[in-house]
């Protein structure tokens, strides 16, 4: 029985592997998300921050609660990076990533 649902759990991980490449723990990194900081010569800074569209797919439906799990990314990646906060202005979805942008304070 043992050997069963071994084989049973390798089965469902091989089949979560992508084929072109990316392996679980790059697809974990992914829907962390990433962005970058920019200082303008005035000193304003200002953040982009990008999550793959379909990162949380399945795991969560609701859009507004899609959000506050992309927000809650944004706040632990710009913690170290907009030391006052930051305000979202601008939200696009871009060639499968949604793209949140604005000043940090």
């Amino acid at each position: 029985m043992k050997r069963i649902l071994t084989l049973a759990a390798v089965a469902l991980v091989a089949g979560c592997v992508d084929t072109m490449g990316v392996t679980p723990t790059t697809a974990v990194a992914m829907m962390k998300g990433d962005g970058s900081v920019h200082t303008a010569s005035d000193g304003k800074k200002t953040f982009h921050f990008v999550v793959p569209a379909n990162a949380y797919r399945g795991i969560i439906d609701d859009p507004a609660e899609l959000r506050k799990q992309h927000e809650y990314l944004i706040g632990q990646w710009a913690s170290g990076k907009c030391d006052r906060g930051y305000s979202i202005t601008e939200v696009r979805n871009i060639s499968g990533m949604t793209s949140y942008t604005g000043p940090c304070r």
